[in-house]
């Protein structure tokens, strides 16, 4: 469901990030322990992991939003009095 929302996100360009060649698609597909390979076998200083690590989190709870937004469609029911 979460890649679906990915391909069908039409937000601003993609943000690439060179320290660890990830752009956001990828940095949002490829999973945790994945990432703390790439980031540990590029150096990546704690500093930078950590921001790494909440821009991953801010886009994976976006494109949740994105694809569940549908689902949380509130019906409103309008009853009129009868006379």
């Amino acid at each position: 469901m979460l890649v679906d929302a990915v391909v069908r996100f039409q937000g601003p360009p993609v943000n690439m990030r060179s320290d660890v060649g990830l752009c956001d698609k990828r940095l949002i597909l490829i999973s945790t322990k994945e990432l703390n390979k790439l980031l540990k076998k590029n150096n990546i200083p704690k500093a930078r992991q950590k921001i790494i690590k909440q821009e991953r989190r801010t886009l994976k709870n976006r494109y949740h939003l994105l694809s569940s937004r549908p689902n949380h469609a509130v019906v409103v029911t309008y009853y009129l009095p009868t006379f």
